[in-house]
This record gives C-alpha cells, sequence and structure tokens, in this order.
C-alpha cells in the first residue's frame, strides 16, 4: 500500500525510510531473522530460503547498519578475551637456508607463540 503527502504530494510506503525500503521478498523476511538469531551461516540460509548468497549477505549487513541508529551504551560489568596462538612465521628470513618451507594451512608441531597487548 502506497501513500501520498497531500502537502509535498510524494509517495511513501510503511517501510519507507528503513533496512525493509526496496525489499523484494518480504514474505520471508520474519524467517530470514529467525535464521539469522539461530547464528546460521549464510549458505544454510540461503538454502532453507531458496535465495541467492548475495541476497543473504546484503540483508544480513542491511538488519546489523540499522543497528547504528540504535543509542550506544557503555558495557557494563564483567568483559573477558582469550588469548590468540599463531604459528611463527620466518618468512623471508635469509639466516634459514637448511630448513624447508612451511605450507600454509597446515598444523603445528607445537603450540605457536603468543602475543599479549
Amino acid at each position: 500500500m502506497r501513500f501520498k503527502c497531500k502537502e509535498c504530494n510524494r509517495t511513501f510506503t510503511e517501510h519507507t525510510g528503513t533496512w525493509l525500503a526496496g525489499l523484494h521478498k518480504k514474505e520471508i523476511v520474519n524467517e530470514y531473522l529467525e535464521l539469522m538469531y539461530q547464528e546460521k551461516s549464510l549458505d544454510k540460509i540461503k538454502t532453507v530460503l531458496c535465495i541467492n548468497k548475495k541476497t543473504a549477505f546484503d540483508w544480513r549487513h542491511k538488519i546489523l547498519s540499522s543497528f547504528e541508529d540504535v543509542e550506544k551504551k557503555d558495557f557494563n560489568g564483567i568483559v573477558e578475551s582469550d588469548e590468540t596462538f599463531f604459528q611463527q612465521s620466518e618468512k623471508g628470513n635469509r639466516s634459514l637456508k637448511n630448513r624447508s618451507g612451511r605450507k600454509r594451512g597446515g598444523k603445528a608441531s607445537k603450540e605457536g607463540f603468543q602475543i599479549n597487548r
């Protein structure tokens, strides 16, 4: 349903100015939001709803960017963070002529080193 302003003659819908504006498949938005709430991947969402992955990606970013308008509040309580371990890379080190190269994506033989920041 479209509405028309009597003063300026502009037309609009109930979705004008929201993240729903311009979406063609509004009938599956509630299902999309439910899958997003369940933390499903874009691949699973596109399969369940029979939509393109780019559509699922665009919808997710429209929804998340709409939260920027909400008032931001400070964090309260305890905030925790875990350590991150990386495999040590010696790429470009010229003194390692006798060692063979390490391939990407492999498992480390030992736990890597920890970066404390």
